[in-house]
């Protein structure tokens, strides 16, 4: 894994695709995930770069995800982009890792400029 990567975890394939050319554009290592089990089968403590999360996904969903990253000690910053926003409030407050949150369909000039600060931040 490329330092600095932004791993991707939404089941929407449209939204991977886009956000991959968008970050691919800018040369941001991207890494794609269609499921919360499949992350966590490749993920480690060594990770560098940011988790951009749905929150609704299928089996696990993003906050068991956040849960079983707590457990794992895995510190990655997350930026939650995800069709319905009713729990973030909640989830700030218990998940220090959230950084910032959008909803879908995220306009790409905020949801770019917010993985470039984490980015920025995590290297520094």
């Amino acid at each position: 894994m490329a330092k600095n990567t932004v791993f991707i975890v939404d089941d929407n394939e449209a939204v991977c695709e886009s956000l991959q050319w968008l970050l691919s554009s800018i040369d941001i290592p991207v890494e794609i995930f269609f499921s919360a089990e499949e992350f966590l089968n490749a993920c480690s403590m060594g990770m560098w770069g940011c988790l951009v999360l749905d929150l609704y996904l299928p089996r696990m969903d993003g906050i068991a995800l956040l849960k079983e990253l707590r457990e794992r000690k895995i510190q990655l910053p997350v930026i939650i982009v995800s069709g319905r926003t009713e729990k973030l409030s909640s989830l700030y407050t218990s998940y220090a890792s959230i950084v910032a949150a959008f909803k879908k369909p995220a306009n790409p000039d905020k949801l770019l400029a917010a993985i470039q600060q984490v980015l920025c931040s995590v290297s520094t």
